[in-house]
């Protein structure tokens, strides 16, 4: 990686050889013939480099582009050029460290003004999908409230996205006498609480993870919108350092985002179906305590789900 600033701005250079080709550089300068004025680039190769001091030249992978107050300019190793130059290097390093996070914070930023239609055209594009992101936002939600799925299976929809395990299994106290004296004689947790059970698989519902609170999917939506928005509206020149620095941070998140909500999304839908569903309705069908109205309740949300 190569930064340099220029008289026309800051740039990124992909190349060692448009640095060594400019009309002022030079391989090597005396430190005793040479005043250090500036810095005016940095770089960071796998592959070592000498420094430019001579008496140094010493290989390194890491270093700067200064200029002189004649306007040579060389490359100095970064340990190099602190123990040669002090507390004078140290300064003039910490400066152009500073110019130059906020400058390629600023290519960042502007690099992701220009990918905004194309990101907003994405994430509206959810909005538009039958069944659309909306829609399975509302049904994740509802599934988890009493009022639109039933208490009971409410409850279990909650214990899945506990859990994550997606197994549903139906826990029935025994009445039969001969599996009662079994499972009292083998089981210490019966015997102390006076009750003998039998567990019953109904089955395994998929995709539990849209359930989590991190993947909701309103949230993840409305979160990628704001930064998109905020990338748009963004003045660089007038913006402060900590706002770009924070933008650009998010601007080179929102790709990968809106890749995880489009299978986040994906999965959503994958989860609220009838099919997926059926093991929470195996459960309340075949529970001694469920009662018809719960079993119903639940019925008539499976109804508004698309399959």
């Amino acid at each position: 990686m190569i930064f340099v600033r220029t008289a026309t701005g800051s740039h990124k250079v992909e190349s060692w050889d448009l640095i060594t080709s400019r009309p002022n550089f030079v391989d090597k300068i005396s430190k005793a013939e040479h005043k250090l004025s500036e810095i005016i680039g940095f770089y960071r190769f796998k592959d070592k480099i000498h420094c430019g001091l001579k008496g140094c030249n010493q290989p390194h992978q890491m270093g700067y582009i200064v200029r002189t107050d004649d306007g040579i300019e060389t490359n100095i190793g970064n340990i190099c050029g602190a123990e040669e130059f002090g507390v004078q290097f140290k300064e003039l390093t910490e400066q152009f460290d500073n110019f130059m996070k906020l400058e390629t914070n600023k290519m960042i930023v502007s690099e992701a003004k220009l990918k905004c239609d194309s990101w907003s055209s994405t994430i509206d594009s959810f909005r538009k999908l039958k069944p659309s992101i909306d829609t399975c936002a509302a049904n994740i939600e509802k599934i988890q409230n009493a009022n639109y799925a039933g208490r009971l299976a409410a409850t279990e929809i909650r214990l899945l996205a506990k859990s994550q395990s997606g197994i549903v299994t139906l826990t029935e106290i025994e009445t039969a006498k001969w599996a009662r004296s079994i499972l009292f004689a083998t089981n210490k947790y019966m015997q102390e609480s006076g009750e003998a059970t039998t567990d019953y698989f109904m089955g395994k519902v998929s995709f539990t993870n849209v359930l989590l609170p991190e993947n909701n999917l309103r949230e993840r939506f409305v979160s990628i919108s704001e930064d998109i928005k905020a990338i748009r509206q963004i003045d660089l020149k007038a913006a402060n350092s900590p706002t770009i620095a924070d933008l650009s941070r998010r601007a080179n998140t929102v790709e990968d985002r809106i890749k995880q909500l489009k299978l986040l999304l994906h999965e959503a839908k994958k989860f609220l179906t009838k099919k997926n569903l059926s093991a929470v309705s195996s459960k309340l069908k075949n529970s001694s305590t469920a009662s018809e109205s719960e079993r119903t309740h639940f019925a008539s949300f499976l109804n508004t789900l698309s399959r």
